[in-house]
């Protein structure tokens, strides 16, 4: 389980995770880490399966009337 969700009114970024999808965004950050390391611009894309992905979950993990789930992430490496 990987959730990222948004709190619009205090303006932060949540990650929810569970052992297996926090293991995955680590693969992805070090894939990333490997492209900047060599001077390589890259980018990634993680996305709920309503935004035709299966890398993060879609189902809200708090009940913050003030927070969105956010269905497609960007991560950039430069």
């Amino acid at each position: 389980m990987l959730t990222f969700e948004y709190d619009k009114k205090d303006e932060f970024l949540m990650i929810h995770g569970d052992a297996d999808g926090l293991q995955f965004l680590q693969t992805q950050i070090k894939s990333l880490l490997n492209s900047a390391e060599k001077g390589a611009m890259n980018h990634l894309h993680l996305m709920s399966t309503e935004w035709g992905g299966s890398e993060l979950t879609s189902q809200k993990q708090t009940n913050n009337e003030n927070v969105e789930v956010l269905n497609h992430v960007k991560i950039f490496c430069w």
